[in-house]
């Protein structure tokens, strides 16, 4: 049973008040701070995006803007010095997370292109016919396969739509 005891907890009580004393003289400042958000219907989570993300999208002019976004305001936003209105839009590619099926690709590329790397270059040096044997050109290419197919689930085109729709959210803290 733990019993309060002035005598040994003194130093953590004056730690406190210090603290305390010295917080109360710093003043919380209070910020704005807008997201880009695209909404998915169906699930809960959403596409966020924020000031100094990396973002690529299509206008409804057929304009491909790709870029950091510098600046969010109400109804729209910058990406480099390029103003791109929300209404402006027509489909946003996806550049966020993704990083196991990023992973996975690199590593699947890697390894593809290293079998039949080493493989070939072995059988050259061997003097064996074929160069590259069947079993080969099969792993290799099942590995470079992989590699397409999570380079496509990466790069995935979201359409803006009364379905999916791109907001700006400003969250505020207020002192």
């Amino acid at each position: 049973m733990y019993v309060f005891d002035l005598k040994t907890n003194y130093k953590h009580i004056i730690l406190s008040t210090v603290i305390g004393c010295l917080l109360s003289f710093f003043p919380l400042s209070a910020f704005s701070q807008k997201i880009l958000a695209l909404d998915k219907p169906g699930k809960v989570n959403r596409i966020r995006y924020k000031v100094d993300d990396f973002i690529s999208l299509k206008t409804v002019d057929k304009q491909m803007i790709s870029g950091n976004i510098s600046f969010i305001g109400d109804s729209s936003f910058q990406v480099g010095k390029t103003t791109v209105k929300l209404s402006e839009i027509k489909h946003i590619k996806k550049t966020q997370g993704g990083y196991g099926w990023s992973l996975l690709g690199n590593i699947s590329l890697v390894a593809g292109l290293g079998y039949f790397g080493l493989d070939a270059s072995n059988r050259i040096i061997n003097g064996d016919k074929p160069i590259v044997p069947r079993r080969t050109a099969i792993s290799s290419s099942i590995c470079i396969g992989i590699f397409a197919v999570t380079a496509v689930i990466n790069s995935r085109k979201y359409k803006i739509n009364n379905k999916r729709r791109l907001k700006i959210i400003d969250l505020e803290i207020a002192p």
